[in-house]
């Protein structure tokens, strides 16, 4: 679908990108899910965020900032050359 609207619109200037994120730990809803999830370990709301980091490649989950900084990045003249594509702002939770 995202390639069709890349090819549809690129005549007209449009880039189509979007940013694959994991689910940052500071937005809400994820944040009351591994708080939830915390609570019934017994576990606090930073080692159940520690322990979802261990499987990713960068031992971190990707905060709200940073996925929007890969937003802007994608908006700007800097990837002016991209479309049809995406962001992958997993940490490598997701490898592409």
């Amino acid at each position: 679908m995202h390639t069709a609207l890349a090819v549809e619109n690129g005549p007209l200037g449009v880039r189509v990108t979007w940013v694959r994120s994991p689910g940052s730990p500071d937005s809400p809803g994820v944040h009351d899910v591994w708080s939830m999830a915390a609570r019934e370990r017994g576990m606090t709301f930073d080692e159940i965020h520690k322990e979802f980091a261990t499987d990713t490649p960068l031992r971190r989950v990707t905060p709200l900032a940073q996925i929007a900084d890969a937003a802007v990045l994608l908006a700007s003249d800097l990837a002016a050359g991209m479309t049809a594509t995406m962001a992958n702002a997993t940490g490598g939770a997701q490898i592409d």
